[in-house]
């Protein structure tokens, strides 16, 4: 896109003739919670956000995850009153059963979503 309206990429499906638009947020390594934690992977991303997907890229690990942004909404664990969300999670696993961890996102991996979010007719 020419300008930043809050949308990145328009994803075409010839299947459901239809097009998607999408955010997407890159991280380039997972970083300490709280600066001195277990590791986490995390975006922010606007409240407002008008695209109706975000793509949330993991450049050390060479993984996206695809969110509808009502999902992203529903699984971000914190939201600013400056008007962000933050959606995250740790990369170990041994966090405990209080925090959610990179295992639990499987299903929103790239080659995990990308069949129903553009290819399944609805």
């Amino acid at each position: 896109m020419t300008t930043d309206a809050g949308i990145d990429l328009v994803v075409y499906s010839p299947v459901r003739s239809e097009a998607a638009t999408a955010r997407v947020k890159t991280v380039e390594r997972a970083m300490p919670a709280g600066g001195t934690g277990k590791l986490t992977i995390g975006w922010n991303f606007p409240h407002g956000c008008p695209a109706q997907i975000l793509a949330a890229v993991s450049l050390d690990e060479d993984k996206v995850w695809l969110f509808t942004i009502g999902v992203a909404q529903d699984l971000g664990q914190q939201h600013s009153s400056s008007g962000t969300w933050r959606l995250y999670w740790y990369t170990d696993e041994a966090v405990g059963a209080q925090a959610r961890g990179q295992s639990e996102t499987s299903d929103y991996l790239l080659e995990a979503r990308a069949d129903s979010l553009f290819l399944t007719v609805q």
